[in-house]
């Protein structure tokens, strides 16, 4: 195992003529490894623009620490924070921790399970702050298609223990494949879903993107 990981993604859109469009993003990963512990730090900016109007802008990062405590299992514990007044959150912050069960590790299927509890803090645009006690049940898919290509998927569900109608849930699925040592083609799609949105804002989102990944 690498002790040391980093990834940086970027992706580009613009259109003009009949339509003047532009949509960029970036994303990094950071992974360090010391048996028994691992620390992942992850950082996420996307921005859209139609006819020089911000449509869609959307910042998130988090850093979170796991440690080993069994053949199979991992104590884990975690800070993030998402900024998207688009959704109408000027800042969502989340501290977390819990229980990972790893039920399979490869070397083609890995599969694994986090259940914990966390503690949130909403600034919602509009309206007043609410911080409230929560839950985290989640799971983590990655299946090594062949020896350039991978896809991964992990699916969240954060209930609050305030209101049992309270509840999110987050979809990360992606495909990625190597393009040379250092460099991949990844596409991605994120769902979001808060079933209890900001007043007047949807309760679902969702993201597609086309990325170069590179790896350092």
């Amino acid at each position: 195992v690498e002790p040391l990981k980093i990834t940086l993604g970027l992706s580009y859109l613009a259109t003009t003529g009949n339509s003047d469009t532009s949509t960029g993003g970036v994303d990094a990963k950071i992974t360090w490894v010391t048996a028994p512990w691992t620390v992942e730090g992850i950082a996420s900016y996307l921005r859209a623009d139609q006819n020089g109007n911000l449509t869609a802008e959307r910042t998130a990062a988090g850093v979170r620490g796991s440690r080993a405590v069994g053949a199979r299992w991992d104590l884990f514990t975690g800070v993030s924070g998402v900024m998207d007044e688009f959704a109408g959150i000027d800042l969502r912050a989340i501290a977390e921790a819990g229980l990972t069960y790893r039920y399979l590790e490869g070397p083609v299927h890995s599969l694994a399970f986090d259940v914990g509890g966390t503690w949130t803090r909403d600034d919602p645009v509009a309206g007043a702050t609410d911080s409230f006690p929560g839950g985290l049940a989640a799971a983590r898919y990655a299946w090594k298609i062949s020896d350039t290509a991978e896809l991964s998927e992990r699916l969240a569900f954060y209930p609050s223990f305030e209101d049992s109608d309270d509840w999110r849930i987050d979809s990360d699925l992606a495909v990625q494949a190597a393009l040379t040592a250092g460099a991949a083609l990844k596409v991605s799609y994120s769902v979001r879903r808060d079933n209890i949105p900001v007043a007047s804002y949807k309760k679902t989102d969702t993201a597609t993107s086309v990325s170069l990944v590179f790896k350092f």
